[in-house]
């Protein structure tokens, strides 16, 4: 154990490490935002190396991660989540601020001027022996005071000087190992919706193929497309070409309804013309007209 107070560069290193620890612990914190409105609330976590969390609210389960495989809780369902997007319902602070690779004093978290405005001092968070520091950035007054866990290097309390954060760790357990089963979602995961199956990377590779399916090959002045939105298992997309006036041409099944052209969409063109071939049904929205000649070599273009 440490008897003299380490350096803040030390105590840096040892928090960087502390990412390799299994460790659980519980978070506290009392929060007041921008426009003044106070929160108050609570965590339960384990954390392991290679990005595993297990972090819950009351007994529930909010987030649960290992690597790439991740889960969240919301809507009063567990849902598919992509591992490292920043989650609402995490916020306003949560244990990812003080534990891990995106703590507070990590590299990527900590501002390039932040640097220690005072000396190191003993002090004490949840029974454990800690050393605190103030740190802040020199063009501005306010400061925040990080306690840091003697032993593990774990981040255990953060304190602005303006009394809008107090957070501390509590509850700490070190473990030699967790099993990977402690960072993995056993139960019923709810259906992707409309917006998620539409943002997925096959999706979107799906209609990125869909729109160069349908992508015109001669244009007045030259084209490129961008897709808008479509529907790989029925053939239906809808483009942007990315031309002037940013016309938008659409195709689906024929004999079909199309399904989806949103209306607002549909509502910015002024113009729009019609087609048909054996298998597709056409519409192509502009915002000026379009000659009979350009539009026969826009369809005789387009390879799809």
């Amino acid at each position: 154990m440490t008897t003299a107070p380490p350096s803040w560069i030390e105590l840096m290193g040892r928090h960087a490490a502390s990412t390799l620890l299994y460790v659980s612990g519980s978070l506290t914190y009392r929060y007041v935002s921008r426009t003044g409105i106070v929160e108050d609330g609570a965590w339960e976590f384990l954390q392991g190396p290679g990005d595993r969390w297990r972090i819950e609210k009351a007994g529930q389960p909010i987030l649960i991660r290992k690597g790439d495989d991740a889960f969240s809780w919301r809507d009063d369902e567990m849902h598919r989540q992509k591992a490292h997007i920043h989650l609402h319902i995490l916020k306003p602070i949560s244990p990812t601020l003080f534990v891990g690779p995106d703590s507070f004093l990590s590299p990527t978290t900590l501002g390039k001027r932040v640097a220690p405005t005072g000396p190191v001092t003993e002090t004490a968070v949840g029974g454990r022996r800690a050393w605190s520091l103030r740190m802040g950035d020199p063009s501005t007054d306010d400061t925040m005071e990080f306690a840091i866990d003697d032993v593990t290097g774990l981040l255990l309390r953060a304190r602005s000087s303006d009394g809008k954060l107090t957070a501390e760790v509590i509850d700490v357990e070190i473990y030699e190992h967790l099993p990977d089963t402690t960072f993995d979602w056993n139960g019923e995961i709810a259906p992707q919706s409309e917006n998620e199956r539409h943002r997925h990377p096959d999706h979107l590779r799906k209609v990125h193929f869909l729109a160069q399916e349908i992508a015109p090959r001669y244009w007045p002045t030259g084209v490129d497309v961008q897709p808008v939105v479509g529907d790989p298992h029925t053939g239906e997309v809808v483009a942007s070409l990315t031309v002037e006036g940013h016309p938008t041409l659409a195709r689906w099944p024929r004999q079909a309804q199309p399904t989806l052209i949103a209306p607002e969409l549909a509502s910015r063109y002024r113009h729009s013309v019609e087609w048909s071939d054996d298998h597709w049904q056409w519409r192509l929205m502009t915002a000026t007209p379009i000659t009979q000649g350009d539009l026969e070599q826009i369809r005789n273009s387009i390879r799809g």
